[in-house]
C-alpha cells in the first residue's frame, strides 16, 4: 500500500462522524469513572453492599435487596426458602457486612445469611470458597445459609465440590434488578440517588459485561476502517 493509499484511509477514518460520537460517549461524565470504580473490584462490592442495605443512604430501603433475594431463594440450592416467601421475611433491621472475616459481602437477616463471593477480575483461590462456607455456618449454627459466587457472565466455581453449594449470579443480574428499580421507583428516587444508579449502570454494561451502546459503536468503525486502524495499532 502506498503513502497516498494509506494517507487517504486515515482521511476517511478521522472524518467519520462514528469516530467523534464515540469520543463524545467516552468523555461523558461519570461519577464511577472519576472514583476509577470500573478496574477496582473492592469497590464493587462497596457498592453492592451499599445498596443491598435497607439502612443505606439511598432511602431505597429494602427494595434492591428483595429484588436480589428473589433471584437468589430462586435457586433449587436454596431447599430451605423460595421467592415466593421473600416479601413474607422483615428485612427492616438486615445487616449488611464488608469483609466479614474475609467474606466479600455478608447479609445477615433474623432467619438467614446471605454470603458473597464478587470475583471481578480474578479466580477463586484454592480453598477460599469451602473455607468461607465452614466460616459461616461455624458462626451462624442456627440460621439457615445460601452462598452465591457473583461474576461477570455467572461462572461456576472452579471446584466442583463448591459448585454444589454456591449459586452462581452474573452481573448481568445486578444490571437488571438495577433498572427494574430505575424503571418502576424512578419518581420516587432522589436526583442523586438516580444518577448514581444510572452511572453504575453503565459502568456494568460497559467495563464488566462488555454491553454497552459504545461498545458496538467501536465495533462498527473498526470494521468499516481496519485497515487505517490495524496501521495505528502496529
Amino acid at each position: 500500500m502506498t503513502q497516498q493509499d494509506m494517507r487517504r484511509l486515515l482521511s476517511n477514518l478521522i472524518k467519520d462522524p462514528d469516530l467523534e460520537k464515540l469520543n463524545l460517549n467516552l468523555k461523558s461524565t461519570n461519577f464511577f469513572n472519576i472514583l476509577k470504580l470500573e478496574s477496582a473490584e473492592i469497590r464493587h462490592s462497596n457498592f453492592l453492599a451499599w445498596l443491598l442495605d435497607p439502612s443505606g443512604s439511598h432511602n431505597l430501603g429494602d427494595i434492591f435487596l428483595r429484588w436480589f433475594l428473589r433471584d437468589i431463594f430462586s435457586d433449587e440450592k436454596v431447599e430451605w426458602s423460595d421467592e415466593f416467601q421473600v416479601d413474607h421475611y422483615n428485612l427492616s433491621n438486615v445487616k449488611v457486612y464488608r469483609e466479614w472475616k474475609n467474606i466479600d459481602i455478608l447479609i445477615e437477616a433474623d432467619e438467614f445469611v446471605v454470603s458473597i463471593e464478587n470475583k471481578v477480575y480474578a479466580q477463586e483461590s484454592e480453598h477460599q470458597l469451602s473455607v468461607y462456607r465452614a466460616r459461616v455456618s461455624r458462626h451462624f449454627p442456627d440460621k439457615h445459609a445460601a452462598f452465591v459466587f457473583l461474576t461477570p457472565e455467572g461462572f461456576t466455581p472452579r471446584k466442583e465440590e463448591d459448585s454444589e453449594h454456591y449459586i452462581t449470579y452474573s452481573y448481568s443480574e445486578i444490571a437488571r434488578n438495577l433498572e427494574t428499580v430505575l424503571d418502576i421507583y424512578n419518581d420516587s428516587l432522589a436526583e442523586k440517588v438516580h444518577h448514581y444508579l444510572n452511572d453504575y449502570l453503565t459502568i456494568v454494561r460497559r467495563d464488566i459485561m462488555k454491553d454497552h451502546p459504545s461498545i458496538e459503536l467501536a465495533r462498527s468503525i473498526y470494521m468499516k476502517h481496519k485497515e487505517a486502524l490495524d496501521f495505528i495499532f502496529d
